[in-house]
């Protein structure tokens, strides 16, 4: 993630949840900068974590110490999770410890890079199919980030500390 792609997560009292939660958690942590994006006027719609942070969300408990699951937080898989509606998924480009949130509707854009290339071939008559024709279509692209206000990034470490109460 190249530093002029994306804006970094404010851990400073301009950020308007610092010091507010009294133990917050990793979704803590993913719920503030949600609310943070939405506040600039974004909707993020996906997170992206390093798979053994994204691995200790699974073990938040409640004070009861059950594994908190809810409507607002579930794991699906080892590597998907739904916090407040959005898709929280275990990425291993996002280096160690590190959070990654973005409206993907207005942050990205596929581009492509030159031409589309097209072939078609027929085949003839074999021992199960008869006259079938296999058709490829070929073209290369990359993603171009159209506005970095709608990403943040962050380390999780210092959101955490970041967000806690003191």
């Amino acid at each position: 993630l190249n530093s002029g792609n994306y804006t970094s997560f404010d851990y400073t009292a301009t950020n308007p949840y610092y010091q507010v939660i009294s133990s917050p958690s990793y979704w803590d942590v993913i719920v503030a900068g949600l609310q943070i994006l939405n506040v600039d006027g974004f909707n993020a719609d996906i997170v992206l974590m390093n798979p053994k942070q994204f691995g200790e969300l699974s073990w938040i408990k409640s004070t009861t110490a059950e594994y908190v699951q809810s409507s607002n937080f579930r794991i699906e898989n080892p590597f998907t999770a739904v916090v407040n509606g959005v898709r929280v998924y275990a990425c291993s480009k996002v280096p160690d410890d590190q959070i990654y949130w973005a409206d993907s509707g207005k942050a990205f854009q596929y581009v492509r890079q030159g031409g589309i290339r097209f072939e078609a071939t027929r085949e003839g008559k074999t021992n199960f199919i008869d006259n079938t024709m296999i058709i490829r279509l070929l073209i290369r692209g990359n993603v171009a980030i159209l506005n970095s206000g709608a990403t943040l990034y962050g380390d999780l470490s210092d959101s955490v500390t970041a967000l806690t109460k003191s």
